[in-house]
This record gives structure tokens, sequence and C-alpha cells, in this order.
């Protein structure tokens, strides 16, 4: 049996465990220790050539009992098996490394999820180095177009490296400025920071996504994108909306062969399981990442485990939850994230804000997360997440609020006139505001 073993800290996956526990048992497998002193980059490379570059069988994760990253502690990375690649366990002295864990314990765990794993070795993805995309982003859906250059400048300067744009948001004019001053105030290069942008509804047209390209990347200023994601799986045309996004995509997939030095990725947002299903079954290549709503009352876990084992990054937009004022105030909508009693207890306890507590679950998930504020001192306050360590049990807790309160914020099923999300949690139409466009 050939693969690899990475010990997980967050215990999500009691199965692999267990599993793992009777190989040990029957000496099928060996524990063997090494320590490579190296940082976050030499740990998440370590991670993919590892997963590309062995016949993995089964991935297998267990639990390293003493916690990782911690002053000190060790991730383990082990190949069992007759032909041992070399052995690399990888060390933390400050703790930095332990936003990236549950990534690999989630890539790892993929194998046990999926019984395709040969044809998913044939299909390859846009890109397999998923530590490319800062897990910590910044979104700028509603940023007001009078402030937006001046917010988006802020952020670089906080630290921020990620930006999350959209051509439908109509401020990518103000959002390229301010990257172009936060970059000349911070000294940055363009390819020290990550850019999405996204295909809006009414350029799903194979013959309009070019020009859409373009228009996001004049808008930007920008010479390419990082990440182009189709915003939703919907064709808008002539005022009609349709479920439509296959000739799109292959519209999406021929620009990245052909202009790459306009557009490094491709992925897709708001899709549900059968529409992705069917979108990778279709298609040449899978999507580098999809972005779509979770935050602790709609954690959406069994869909990020998915998307692991379709080797696909995830972005969890509204991170937050109903922090967002446009969401409204309903009687089916539970109290601000931010003033839950749980988080907040973890904040207390770990010297963090309720918002830092929430953005660091999230990161913790493997999943990045693009909270937006126009106030500098959120800005830097959700910045502070990165910063922010959380245990066992406060995950196990945070993962726990979604059984008194589950809501979906953002879904324009009735406005579009479609059914979106089928097959996910809280996939009934949202009652609050008819839908929002993110």
């Amino acid at each position: 049996m050939e693969g690899f073993i990475i010990f997980d800290y967050a215990k999500q996956y009691p199965e692999a465990r267990k599993e793992l526990a009777q190989w040990l048992a029957e000496g099928r497998i060996q524990r063997k220790e090494t320590i490579v002193k190296g940082g976050l980059a030499k740990a998440e490379q370590a991670l993919v050539d590892l997963f590309h570059g062995v016949n993995t069988g089964k991935l297998l994760v267990e639990v390293l009992e003493a916690g990782f990253g911690r002053t000190g502690q060790v991730m383990v990375l082990a190949v069992p098996g007759e032909n041992v690649l070399e052995q690399r366990y990888l060390h933390s002295d400050d703790g930095v490394m332990k936003r990236s864990l549950p990534l690999f314990a989630a890539l790892a765990v993929a194998a046990l999820d999926n019984g395709d794993l040969q044809q998913q070795q044939q299909q390859q993805p846009l890109t397999t180095d998923f530590s490319t995309i800062p897990l910590l982003g910044f979104g700028t859906w509603n940023l007001d177009r009078s402030n937006a250059s001046e917010v988006v400048s802020a952020a670089l300067q906080t630290g921020y490296r990620h930006i999350d744009c959209a051509t439908i948001y109509g401020n990518q004019k103000e959002v390229g400025k301010g990257i172009a001053d936060g970059l000349n105030k911070t000294g940055l290069k363009r390819s020290d920071i990550w850019v999405t942008s996204k295909l809006w509804n009414d350029h799903h047209d194979p013959a309009l996504v070019p020009e859409a390209l373009d228009q996001a990347l004049t808008e930007l200023g920008l010479e390419y994108l990082d990440l182009w994601l189709m915003h939703w799986p919907v064709a808008s045309s002539h005022g009609t909306n349709k479920l439509d996004y296959l000739d799109a995509w292959h519209a999406m997939e021929r620009l990245h062969q052909t202009s790459s030095s306009k557009l490094r990725r491709i992925g897709v947002s708001n899709f549900s399981p059968r529409q992705l299903h069917r979108l990778i079954a279709s298609s040449p290549t899978r999507p580098f990442l999809h972005q779509f709503e979770a935050h602790p009352y709609l954690p959406q876990s069994d869909w990020i485990r998915t998307h692991r084992a379709h080797g696909i990054a995830v972005t969890a937009y509204s991170p937050l939850a109903n922090t967002n004022p446009t969401y409204g105030d309903a009687a089916d909508v539970p109290p601000p994230l931010l003033a839950n009693p749980d988080l907040r207890a973890i904040a207390a306890a770990r010297g963090c804000t309720a918002a830092q507590v929430a953005l660091a679950w999230g990161m913790a998930r493997g999943t990045a997360v693009i909270p937006k504020s126009a106030h500098r001192e959120r800005i830097r306050e959700n910045f502070g997440a990165r910063g922010c360590g959380l245990g066992d049990g406060d995950l196990e807790r945070i993962d726990g609020v979604s059984g008194r309160f589950r809501k979906r914020f953002n879904n324009p099923s009735e406005s579009y006139g479609v059914r979106l999300f089928e097959g996910l949690e809280d996939s009934e139409p949202a009652k609050v505001g008819g839908g929002f466009w993110w």
C-alpha cells in the first residue's frame, strides 16, 4: 500500500483515524521519525510534491494527540509501503504553519471519500499549488466607489495580499486604483498579491467571454488575473435567466489555454453538487477553486470535503455571516454571528475578538476567507485573525453552532427564477430581501 499519512490535530476525520489505527495494529504500516525544519512555504510544497508525486492509493489521516501549531510541535507527512519516499516531518517554532494543517488533512482524506481516484489522477486541475492563494483575503462587494480606492489601499498596507473583486460590484475601477496605490506605498510588486474577479451572468455567451475578461483587466488596470470565477451557473439574456454554464466554462478554458499571460487560473462560484459534477465530467480540466457562502451558521463541511476529494480549493464568502446589514433583519434570521455567545466565549478565552474567531475557524478548515470592511480599525481587526489560535475544543464548539442556527443568507433563487444550491444545506430559496448578488 502506497500513500501518505497526515496527522491532523483538528480531529475531523474519525473514519480515517479508525482505519489507520487498524493498519498500525496489523503492522501494515509503521511510523518513522525524521524532522525537517522549514517554514510554511516548505510545508506546503512538501505536500504538493507528495500528493502529486506518488501513486496515492488511499490517503489517511490521524491525530497527533499532543496538538499541532503550538511552539515546538510537529506535523507529520509519512509515506508507508515498501518503496518509501523520504519521510517528511515539518516543524514550526512559532506556530505559523498551524493555519495550513486542516488544508493538508482535507487533501489527505480526499481519497477516502472518493472511489474513483484513478479518473481524478487522469484529469488534471489547472494548477495544483494551492499554497499560492492567501487564506485571508479582502472582499470588495458593496464597497462604495467614493472610498473604495482608499479602503483597498489601506488593506494592502495592513498586510492583506488577496483582493476579491467582481465586475457586477461596479467598483473595479476604484478597486484597481486602490491596488495601484497600495502597491506603490508598500513597495510590493503585482506578483506579490492575488487578485480574483468574476464573469457576470450576462456574458455567458462564449463569444462574449473574452470581452468580459478584457473588461475586468481594463477596469482593474491589471495585466493579468490570478483567478477568474464564473459568478453563478446562471446565464442572463434579454431579461430572462436560465441554468446554463458549460459553454461559458469551455470558453473560459480556451481563454486560459490561449491567453495564459492574462489569466492564470479559472474557477466557479455558487454551484450545486450536481452542477459541479456535470462540469467536471464534461471538461478536460477541473476548476482551481469554488467560491461559496460558508460560516458558522452554514458550515457546509461535507461540501468542503467533497472539494478536497476533487482537488478544488475553496473560498468562503460572507465568513462573518449576517454581520453584513444587507442581509436584513427578519424573524428567521439568527442572532448576529459576532454576538453569538459561543464565539464570544471563545474570543474572551483566546484574547481575540468574535470576528477574529470566526475568520480563524474558516482558515483552520483550509478555506480562504474574504471579509470586507470600509473601516480601518475593522480592516486591522480582521487581519489579526491570523494570530488567533484556536484549540481542538474551540473548533468543535464552533462546528456545533449550526446545530442551533443554520442559515443561508445569499440565495437569489426567487429573483432569478431558477433553483440554486440544490442538495446543499438550507437549499430552499431565501426569504430575506429576495436574494443578493455576491
